[in-house]
């Protein structure tokens, strides 16, 4: 889904501020963000239908390092309804001729995403040998766009379901930055949400769920090699 110009005042890579003539917003076209035309001047040829495709054509920064190896399908592609989403639904988006609404994300996108991004992550568990190529998503960036859904009876399900799983992954792997991650995110807290998940009452499958992944979360993160190495990072700070 293309990102709506208004929702990005900055470049997300570089936090220039937008402003016309100067300054102006560029999508690009492969996870449909906003950005300013230096961080947004590669080109690319994208294997998508469609005539716009049939040559090169403008992609940011980071998806043209995607692009470069061969990964035509970044995880980056759901990162922005779980940045931009502001946990309303009923906020005006664009007005289609039709008379519906564009460019909104709502809690639907942000449960599509975050499902699909638990699918691409389940099956880097199953052969992780591609692991650097496909998460190229900074641990700063990936881990709060997450973790901010955690509070939501709408998107904690999913949101937990997808820490989990990129811990569990990150153990396999043997990178623990995702972890780490966790532990000095000061915009959210992280801990308190997963505990909170822990203590659902009831017996429902969704509850159920719930409470395994968050189980399994704090699994990963209370692992002894885990806490050695905050502890070093505190004291080397």
């Amino acid at each position: 889904q293309k990102v709506p110009d208004r929702l990005r005042p900055s470049c997300p890579s570089c936090d220039v501020i937008f402003s016309m003539p100067l300054k102006r917003r560029h999508h690009c076209r492969l996870c449909q963000d906003v950005f300013c035309d230096s961080c947004s001047s590669g080109r690319a040829s994208l294997p998508f239908e469609g005539e716009e495709y049939t040559k090169p054509v403008r992609v940011c920064t980071v998806c043209q390092k995607d692009v470069e190896n061969g990964n035509f399908f970044s995880m980056r592609r759901y990162l922005t309804p779980l940045q931009l989403y502001d946990g309303q639904d009923d906020w005006g988006g664009d007005v289609n001729s039709d008379g519906t609404k564009s460019g909104e994300f709502t809690s639907k996108n942000v449960c599509a995403a975050l499902s699909s991004l638990a699918e691409d992550l389940e099956a880097l568990l199953l052969d992780s040998t591609s692991f650097t190529e496909k998460v190229t998503i900074a641990p700063d960036v990936l881990v709060p766009a997450i973790c901010r859904h955690l509070k939501s009876q709408d998107t904690c399900d999913y949101a937990i379901k997808v820490l989990a799983t990129l811990l569990s992954l990150g153990n396999v792997v043997g990178d623990n930055r995702f972890l780490i991650e966790v532990y000095t995110q000061a915009d959210y807290n992280i801990f308190d949400d997963i505990l909170t998940l822990l203590e659902w009452s009831g017996s429902s499958t969704k509850t159920l769920a719930v409470q395994e992944q968050a189980a399994q979360t704090l699994f990963y993160l209370t692992d002894s090699k885990v806490i050695a190495d905050i502890l070093r990072l505190g004291e080397e700070k």
